[in-house]
């Protein structure tokens, strides 16, 4: 078995969560897939909010 990460961002709304595709991209695009961990993701929206 090969294991895919996939990102998924999810947002809190006033009733329900969803999914945040446009930072997802965003981070898709600036994250190598071997460098895509939870710490990294996290230190790119720190940086670039």
């Amino acid at each position: 078995m090969i294991p895919r990460p996939a990102l998924r961002i999810f947002l809190a709304g006033e009733n329900e969560f969803y999914l945040a595709e446009d930072v997802m991209t965003d981070v898709e695009q600036h994250i190598l897939g071997k460098d895509m961990t939870i710490e990294n993701i996290c230190n790119y929206l720190k940086d670039n909010n």
